[in-house]
């Protein structure tokens, strides 16, 4: 009997995508990282950003509003390991301050690369990093666009399409992306990321099923299921894997019909978000063990390994966002 490996997700629904990208944004693999509208995948420090906005940070006009002042600092949700990171920012008058964190700790204290005027650009790292450019930004008032490029060790930053610097030795590995509550007023939008080395699962199109894709329908980067949807199964070539994905409720993990982790585990649950929220999953299944890492906490099981296909079942009206998988080397 050919060995399946299940993904059972109830989930409370409760409308469209928070998050909207454009075909070929998903077909790139690109993601946003901020809908326009709230905090959705974003932390303050080490807490939730749905609790009480801090005074220094805000919404409008479809922009991340930095007022300025300390912290808390914006901590991505997601940790990265190799990414191609875009974000726009634009200062509000002379001697603005902040910072863009990448591979940081999970509170973003580390990592940055400047944003203060005169020394904007600079790698602020625990070795000699990349210069200040402060000529290769725009005076305030005007957008700048930056890209980040982080392949293994490898670090390279574009300033509005400029080439600012590339070095190698970065580390860690694997970290979070932040923006620095410090100094003057700055505005940033359009923040989105590839994550490299990962095939995109968000396109229906990727998928089949006994009966094809029954009951599901695309939105925006979402593939939402209604109650009476059927299975979704992808054949995996690969016997280990790293699958991420973006979910509310809960969920179980089967191999071969056997259930290797349940989201109802108290292990599990206790660091689930509350009902109506997402909740960030990692599933790495390895040939001896299988890591499970939700919302910022690891738990690890012993798993016999194996192979087979890819299914997603739901059991209730389901969106799932943000899916992607990696094969491991065996």
């Amino acid at each position: 009997m050919r060995r399946v490996a299940w993904l059972f997700v109830a989930i409370s629904f409760t409308g469209g995508p928070l998050r909207a990208q454009s075909p070929d944004e998903i077909k790139e693999g690109f993601v946003s990282l901020f809908n326009g509208k709230d905090f959705s995948g974003w932390r303050f420090g080490n807490a939730s950003a749905f609790g009480k906005t801090p005074d220094n940070w805000s919404i409008g006009d479809s922009l991340i509003k930095l007022k300025g002042g300390g912290s808390p600092h914006l901590a991505s949700q997601w940790d990265y390991e190799d990414f191609d990171v875009r974000i726009e920012w634009m200062a509000h008058k002379k001697g603005y301050n902040s910072g863009f964190y990448i591979r940081s700790g999970r509170a973003v204290n580390a990592n940055q690369i400047n944003l203060a005027e005169k020394d904007c650009g600079h790698l602020i790292y625990g070795v000699p990093g990349g210069p200040a450019v402060p000529k290769l930004q725009k005076p305030p008032g005007e957008w700048n666009e930056w890209r980040v490029l982080a392949v293994g060790d490898k670090l390279t930053l574009w300033c509005n399409g400029d080439k600012a610097w590339e070095l190698t030795g970065f580390k860690p590995a694997r970290g979070y992306l932040g923006l620095q509550a410090e100094g003057a007023a700055i505005d940033f939008k359009n923040l989105r990321v590839k994550e490299l080395g990962y095939t995109p699962l968000n396109d229906l199109k990727l998928w089949r099923g006994e009966t094809g894709v029954q009951g599901w329908k695309q939105d925006g980067d979402s593939m939402v299921a209604e109650a009476d949807a059927k299975p979704l199964v992808r054949e995996m070539a690969a016997a280990h894997f790293t699958l991420r994905l973006e979910y509310q409720g809960r969920a179980a993990l089967q191999r071969g019909g056997k259930t290797l982790v349940a989201l109802s585990d108290t292990d599990i649950a206790r660091n689930a978000n509350p009902p109506k929220q997402w909740n960030y999953l990692e599933v790495a299944a390895g040939p001896k063990e299988l890591r499970i890492w939700i919302n910022g906490v690891t738990a690890t099981r012993m798993t016999d390994g194996g192979a087979g296909a890819l299914a997603i079942v739901p059991t209730e009206p389901v969106a799932l966002r943000n899916v992607r998988i990696r094969a491991e080397k065996q």
